[in-house]
């Protein structure tokens, strides 16, 4: 299987969707269904001072080396909390 059609199983409408479904989740209080979110699709949280680092289960295209990564975030913990505090 070439890169292009393996790129082709995984779109980034598909990641946001997943992702909008566990902000849901914590909209919710649904913690069966957060716990299950991050048992299935997050690897690894790291916390680094001010930011917070999530590695996914989910290897995406890397376009500089065809090869594929896993899939991160990373985002200020501030921005964060004022996100989750609004839901």
């Amino acid at each position: 299987m070439n890169l292009r059609s393996r790129e082709s199983l995984i779109t980034e409408e598909m990641i946001t969707e997943l992702v909008n479904q566990s902000k849901d989740f914590v909209k919710t209080k649904n913690l069966a269904e957060c716990q299950q979110f991050i048992k299935t699709y997050v690897n690894k949280v790291i916390v680094h001072g001010e930011t917070v680092e999530v590695l996914f289960n989910i290897n995406i295209p890397n376009e500089d080396t065809d090869a594929f990564t896993p899939l991160t975030s990373t985002e200020n913990i501030s921005v964060l909390q004022n996100e989750y505090k609004e839901m």
